[in-house]
């Protein structure tokens, strides 16, 4: 079974919480793991990439799969889907 098809038997977006820490799965492409940060929540740690809004920041990624072909195609592809995390994250009670 190849990697897409093994995340596809999984909802597209996984929320979920460890003790204080909140953290949401993307398993479409592409596909990734990142921590959220609730601007209610105080300062937000650091991260490589961040992408912030509506008081969401998502931080501290964890991509699956390898380095894309075309980057500017998956930065483009990351941006999108990063914000409709923000609506699925803000549609879900603290």
């Amino acid at each position: 079974m190849n990697r897409a098809a093994l995340f596809n038997r999984y909802p597209e977006w996984i929320i979920g919480q460890d003790g204080a820490s909140r953290f949401i799965t993307h398993c479409r492409y592409p596909r990734l793991i990142a921590k959220i940060h609730r601007q209610t929540d105080g300062e937000c740690p650091g991260g490589h990439y961040r992408h912030s809004e509506n008081g969401i920041t998502l931080y501290d990624f964890i991509f699956f799969g390898g380095k894309p072909a075309d980057e500017a195609r998956f930065a483009a592809v990351l941006t999108e889907t990063c914000r409709r995390a923000v609506k699925k994250i803000g549609s879900v009670p603290d």
